[in-house]
């Protein structure tokens, strides 16, 4: 994105590749397009996966001046509502730019006819049937673990998960580097840490190495 000070409007194309933690920033970056009042497009990549990892970052302490801290409880609380309001506009089925303006207190009586949604509208069916499958399979694997294994599960599939989702997404935001590190992630016992530590370890540190 463009940062103060420089005044492009000729944009055209703006790309979300990883989630925005709000509808205020996706609004303001995308709002980057098209200001001198030709057509322009936006398109934002979205997976659920992408949302538990900005979850896990904003429920995460950090650390200042060498110390650990925690945060303040009323900040993550509003931090994950606007969250949750990203994932409900990215995963949305009515008009885009009516879900923004309601968002915003604003009001339209009619759909934009140019956002995806007013473009190729998706298909819907009663999925009463499945949703009680899903749930019921949630339940049954003790509630932790992720879209993934509950569909593999569903579906007769062989395989094994090492780790949640949840303890996947706070690993790939903490980057363990040591097996001290890697017992501090919830969901990472001894038993697990002595079978697989040293796979997982690597794997982060050649990722690490990649891009540093």
């Amino acid at each position: 994105a463009f940062g103060m000070g420089i005044d492009k409007s000729d944009v055209r194309f703006v790309v979300h590749f990883d989630l925005p933690k709000s509808v205020e920033g996706y609004y303001q970056e995308t709002g980057r397009a098209g200001r001198d009042g030709l057509p322009a497009e936006a398109l934002l990549l979205f997976g659920l996966g992408d949302a538990a990892v900005v979850r896990s970052l904003i429920e995460g302490g950090g650390v200042n001046g060498g110390s650990e801290y925690e945060r303040d409880p009323d900040q993550v609380r509003v931090e994950l509502h606007k969250l949750n309001s990203m994932v409900g506009y990215a995963d949305g089925l009515t008009c885009r730019r009516r879900t923004l303006l309601g968002y915003f207190g604003e009001e339209s009586d009619h759909d934009c006819g140019n956002c995806d949604i007013c473009l190729d509208p998706p298909e819907t069916y009663d999925a009463t049937e499945h949703a009680q499958m899903a749930l019921s399979c949630v339940y049954r694997l003790g509630q932790g673990f992720g879209m993934g294994h509950v569909i593999d599960v569903l579906r007769g599939v062989e395989s094994e998960k090492v780790f949640s989702d949840a303890t996947l997404a706070e690993m790939a935001a903490r980057k363990p580097g040591t097996y001290v590190d890697l017992l501090e992630v919830g969901g990472v016992g001894q038993t697990k840490l002595q079978r697989y530590g040293d796979a997982f370890l690597d794997a982060i540190g050649e990722f690490e190495s990649r891009h540093t």
